[in-house]
């Protein structure tokens, strides 16, 4: 995008133990470049690892966690879903500790990706994501402040924000709203974004690209 003065976009999510980047982690994280049309730049490689938790996991707030690894195995029982979430929310973490990379590791992948995207010198990737002040946090604190500012910029955009934003214009022009909530599920079912598995970070990045480009385009 020529605006970007030579930085680059990429939709970035991360999924995590919990809330609190001092005392949960990163277990799956997705980095996705995007091209001036709004969609996945395919000239690019994009980022994409599970990684294991750093803390122990016993601090994991597994009611928390809305990750659906495996929902289709979920009873139509509606009293046996409570129970069946919990239990899978535990089978995702425990799989990735098992299968994930260790997270240092993961963090030298990460940057070794970012110096294979072969942009100018001091350029950076500016986030496009959902909720990002989330996101921005777990990254800064697996890969320390250094770090993080070496490959983002400071700038980002922010489907939730957005919402938002629309919805205030809508309310001054005395208009219905278009969006009664703003969560990336509700956003993209209320914009008929292409159905994808939902806490999943890589699906989680298209349905957020998804819904972005159909703001900037109707918006």
């Amino acid at each position: 995008m020529k605006h970007l003065n030579d930085n680059i976009l990429c939709v970035l999510d991360v999924e995590t133990t919990g809330r609190n980047p001092d005392r949960h982690d990163i277990i799956d994280i997705a980095c996705i470049p995007v091209n001036h049309l709004m969609e996945v730049d395919k000239t690019k490689r994009w980022f994409d690892i599970t990684m294991k938790p750093r803390h122990d996991i016993d601090l994991a707030e597994w009611e928390a966690l809305k990750m659906e690894y495996a929902r289709n195995t979920l009873t139509n029982d509606p009293g046996d879903q409570h129970s069946q979430k919990s239990k899978l929310n535990r089978e995702w973490i425990t799989n990735s500790i098992l299968q994930g990379i260790d997270p240092d590791e993961g963090a030298e992948l990460f940057v070794a990706w970012f110096e294979k995207l072969n942009l100018p010198p001091k350029k950076r990737i500016q986030i496009l994501g959902h909720n990002v002040i989330f996101d921005i946090g777990f990254v800064k604190s697996w890969l320390g402040e250094q770090t993080y500012e070496y490959m983002f910029d400071p700038r980002s955009r922010d489907t939730m924000i957005i919402s938002q934003f629309i919805n205030d214009r809508a309310d001054w022009k005395g208009e219905a709203f278009p969006f009664n909530k703003n969560n990336l599920g509700y956003l993209a079912k209320t914009l008929q974004c292409e159905e994808r598995v939902a806490h999943n970070s890589l699906d989680d990045c298209l349905t957020t690209l998804e819904i972005y480009r159909k703001l900037v385009r109707k918006y």
